[in-house]
């Protein structure tokens, strides 16, 4: 199964809809082009070795970044850019519903959105 041709994605209350613009063997890069700014999503998939084991580990990321344009003849608004990843790893033969609890688990700790203040604001 695959990710569709486009991903939705809500920024400050509004959907925005990311059409795919590359996709290969292990990911994929979905992209909109705004008169503000850019919106990026890339999914990327791997299998690396780790110590001396030379074990395989199975590699998922999924990247988000938003950039933001400097307004032009504005010298005091610069550009920004915003990024937020995250990377799953998990031995490829580990049963995938146990991998998933885990996955889900801390997608749920970011969605509620506290977390993400709470690091926003430097507590540890």
């Amino acid at each position: 199964m695959a990710f569709g041709a486009t991903i939705t994605v809500t920024i400050n209350a509004v959907a925005k809809v990311l059409p795919r613009i590359n996709q290969d063997n292990f990911g994929s890069v979905y992209k909109l082009f705004e008169a503000t700014g850019t919106i990026t999503m890339k999914i990327r998939h791997s299998t690396e070795t780790t110590g001396k084991s030379g074990r395989p580990i199975d590699r998922h990321n999924l990247e988000l970044t938003q950039e933001v344009y400097a307004v032009a003849g504005s010298p005091g608004t610069p550009a920004y850019t915003r990024q937020i990843y995250a990377v799953l790893r998990n031995n490829p033969d580990d049963a995938f519903a146990t991998v998933g609890f885990v996955d889900k688990g801390f997608a749920t700790l970011l969605g509620s959105g506290t977390i993400i203040d709470d690091l926003n604001t430097w507590q540890n």
